[in-house]
């Protein structure tokens, strides 16, 4: 994947405190879920593209990297919430292999959905951090969700076919349940969960009724309507904002709603008549085999917030500094606390859902693979594997502006550039 940046920004930039809004006009690339390298030109955070200047991205896509759907956005540290928070994101598909899966997953119909909520209310907060003849803003501090840069947009759908909806949603906070709601007509629409965070589930499909979204995650979904006619699709409830939680002493609950449409569909046409899907699996790569009955290398513990916008005690230091150090071919096991609070992410690598007494027990399982996690159970045990790549990893938790300030860290992953884990075949046969 070959990317040239160019950040045609305005030559003027400020600087401000470490761990705070800083340096608005300068940018990178973080390409969010993609198995890859987070060295040199690859998918490094770390790099700077300052006002006027550019760019090259080179970043290998591994032969056996698992087909779904991943976004890039900017993650310059102290400008991430800014320019991906108002809208520099997009879509990243990796295509699946020949007959990675069954024929009616491959042939579906895909719709694309890029649902970013710009959160104006947050951007205003930012702007007040910087001198106002650099930039600001004008007009409404209302949030909005556009779907592909569209307002409540209209999907025309045929009666009983099914569509793959891939979903990005690329909020820097707000998590929202979304559901099917207000029917006209004779339609009504079901939902079929085939893959979050770019993986496929352990048996796909798994049949859904709310899609739990949080910041960075996705969800690709196969949705069937019956019968002509219109349903809203939208948020069923919306948590409550927790971008200032910890600054304002919000506790952690729900601030009620529901019902907001943010696109509609129309269902016509003649009756497709699609069969039921037919559970799958699919044959993993070696760094997304099983490991919920595997004997982890090592132990760490993951503890975000408590209190004041750190993890493990502690805020985001320097590029040197690790909070441990892990080898390439290994499994590691996570103890990880905050996640009701917190959206937890890390590059490079997936994880997998080990034990979790999860709020939404339906969507997410134990086997369930992730590159982001919120839920409201508050902690889980989860496992993953240090496949191939050597470097920095980073942790953060992905209220962008939580991450703005500090709330991030690293590992260091040493070793053998390229080293497997050797055991992937006795662990998931």
């Amino acid at each position: 994947l070959n990317i040239n940046l160019i950040n045609d920004l305005a030559d003027v930039d400020n600087n401000v405190a470490h761990n705070n809004y800083q340096t608005p006009n300068t940018t990178n690339l973080h390409t969010h879920g993609l198995h890859v390298s987070s060295s040199g030109v690859a998918d490094n955070v770390f790099l700077e593209v300052e006002p006027k200047h550019s760019q090259l991205y080179t970043i290998p896509i591994p032969d056996d990297h698992m087909g779904g759907t991943f976004w890039y956005h900017p993650h310059h540290h102290g400008s991430t919430a800014l320019q991906a928070g108002g809208g520099a994101a997009g879509v990243l598909i990796v295509d699946d292999g020949e007959n990675e899966v069954p024929p009616e997953i491959a042939e579906m119909e895909e719709m694309v959905m890029m649902m970013l909520l710009l959160d104006m209310s947050t951007i205003s907060d930012i702007q007040a951090e910087f001198n106002s003849d650099l930039w600001q803003i004008t007009g409404t501090t209302s949030s909005v969700v556009l779907v592909n840069g569209q307002t409540e947009p209209v999907v025309s759908m045929q009666v009983n076919k099914w569509y793959r909806w891939r979903i990005v949603y690329a909020s820097s906070d707000d998590p929202t349940t979304f559901s099917f709601f207000e029917y006209t007509g004779d339609t009504s629409c079901e939902m079929q969960l085939l893959a979050k965070d770019g993986v496929y589930l352990p048996t796909a499909p798994r049949e859904v009724t709310e899609l739990p979204l949080y910041s960075g995650t996705r969800a690709d979904v196969a949705v069937r309507c019956t019968g002509v006619g219109t349903g809203s699709f939208g948020s069923s409830s919306r948590r409550r904002s927790r971008r200032n939680l910890m600054q304002r002493g919000r506790t952690d609950d729900d601030g009620g709603g529901g019902g907001t449409t943010i696109l509609t569909v129309d269902v016509s046409g003649d009756d497709y008549g699609a069969a039921d899907l037919t559970p799958f699996t699919v044959n993993r790569p070696c760094y997304l085999a099983d490991l919920t009955s595997a004997t982890a290398d090592q132990t760490d513990t993951v503890t975000l917030g408590g209190g004041v916008l750190t993890i493990n005690g502690e805020s985001f230091s320097d590029s040197a500094t690790f909070l441990d150090t892990f080898t390439t071919g290994e499994i590691v096991q996570l103890e990880i606390s905050g996640v009701h609070n917190h959206p937890y992410h890390h590059h490079v690598n997936h994880f997998q859902i080990v034990t979790m007494t999860a709020s939404d027990s339906t969507y997410f399982q134990v086997g369930d693979w992730h590159d982001t996690i919120y839920d409201g159970s508050g902690s889980l045990t989860a496992r993953f594997y240090t496949d191939k790549f050597t470097g920095k990893m980073m942790i953060h938790c992905h209220i962008l502006v939580h991450e703005d300030q500090g709330m991030m860290a690293l590992w260091n992953i040493e070793g053998t550039e390229g080293a497997e884990y050797g055991g992937a075949r006795l662990v998931d046969p």
